[in-house]
């Protein structure tokens, strides 16, 4: 289901000149996407992982991204901070994957979720920030192999 959104959103995204509900539309899809992820890997989680180092680590990363996001926003501050806390939270629950599943499947998705995060936060910036050099490929090359880690890393479980 996170890929059939994802493609959604891929293809909502490819609109964006036609109308701002196509951007609305794709980060919707988007956000599905990360929350079934987010769904699969709680399933897997390793109970006994206590990941709040790294959940402070997002939390900064976070903080910081929106600093610098948060002028351009205007009418998207909300979606927006729903948005990043999704994105944060699947990059958390990869993390907290370790040991419970083989690790190159860990290794693997959770490679695939921090660089789902970095596209994300490539278009965001992009978008809300200032223009970056090369964003179309930036952003889809690390989508790309994102998806791929995370699609091989579930292939790798036993």
């Amino acid at each position: 289901m996170a890929l059939i959104c994802s493609l959604l959103g891929d293809i909502l995204l490819m609109f964006t000149n036609h109308s701002a509900y196509f951007f609305m539309g794709g980060l919707l899809a988007f956000l599905t996407a990360h929350i079934f992820y987010v769904l699969v890997f709680l399933k897997q989680r390793n109970k006994s992982k206590k990941g709040w180092v790294f959940m402070g680590l997002m939390l900064v990363y976070g903080i910081l991204l929106f600093y610098f996001l948060r002028d351009g926003l205007n009418n998207l501050l909300y979606p927006v901070i729903i948005y990043m806390i999704v994105i944060l939270s699947m990059a958390t629950t990869a993390f907290l994957r370790q040991g419970q599943v083989a690790k190159n499947s860990y290794i693997l998705v959770f490679v695939g979720a921090i660089l789902f995060m970095i596209s994300d936060s490539i278009l965001a910036l992009n978008k809300f920030y200032q223009p970056l050099p090369f964003t179309d490929f930036s952003i889809m090359f690390t989508y790309g192999f994102a998806q791929l880690f995370i699609v091989l890393g579930f292939l790798k479980q036993p």
